[in-house]
């Protein structure tokens, strides 16, 4: 990692959207143990500007929806259902137990369309 000054240090972590609450705990943890050290993350998904053009693209979106299917993440040969799913009952699902929410899960898509186009996920 860089040296930005005395004792301090800048690192840049990508992670899925789904990676950034279990990580904020671990890193608030790892600070108590660790009172230098300041940790900042950024979830781009929730930016203002972001989460602004998610909603005008779509207002139905969630986790493992278009949201997450840009065109450098698709995979060759893959083609994407062609129906917008129902949004996911997140009070009810927080409730059930692993095998349980699995099972509701399904594929994985918490609500909306698998795929949008091109275009419009370039605008985000």
């Amino acid at each position: 990692m860089p040296s930005v000054g005395p004792r301090v240090w800048r690192a840049c972590w990508s992670t899925a959207t789904a990676a950034i609450l279990p990580a904020q705990n671990i890193v608030s943890e790892w600070m108590v143990a660790n009172p230098e050290v300041m940790v900042q993350l950024h979830n781009w998904w929730c930016a203002p500007g972001t989460w602004e053009k998610v909603r005008q693209t779509d207002p139905v979106a969630s986790h493992a929806s278009w949201m997450e299917n840009f065109p450098w993440t698709r995979l060759p040969g893959v083609t994407q259902p062609d129906r917008q799913k129902p949004m996911l009952d997140l009070v009810g699902f927080r409730k059930l137990n692993p095998a349980k929410a699995r099972a509701m899960l399904g594929d994985g898509n918490y609500g909306g369309y698998y795929q949008r186009a091109d275009e419009e996920m370039l605008a985000i």
